[in-house]
């Protein structure tokens, strides 16, 4: 697939890192409880389910979407792990609209 656009993007990414992080079993089990269809406009409902289904968990679940959507998107790794979902989605949107082409 390729993303058309940011918010397929960011659906997509979601969807491949939780199925490598949890298993395509358990994450195929669980995913009706969110709505993809918000996850780039609003990434803090998002988290608050994540947060909800994982407790503290859900905090590294977070970092490893956020990362692995940065990473998507410049194909580097980002050297900094610790950040906000929200701040993770804010800083792949800016390189999202800031980058000429996409290493899908």
């Amino acid at each position: 697939m390729s993303p058309d656009n940011f918010e397929e993007l960011v659906q997509a990414s979601v969807n491949e890192t939780i199925s490598k992080t949890l298993g395509p079993e358990v994450w195929k089990a669980i995913k009706f409880y969110f709505d993809f269809k918000t996850v780039a406009k609003d990434p803090e409902t998002f988290g608050k389910t994540l947060d909800k289904l994982f407790g503290g968990a859900s905090r590294v679940l977070k970092q490893v979407i956020g990362h692995s959507l940065v990473t998507r998107i410049t194909g580097q790794m980002d050297a900094r792990k610790d950040r906000e979902f929200t701040e993770w989605i804010q800083i792949a949107r800016a390189k999202f609209h800031s980058s000429p082409s996409l290493p899908v």
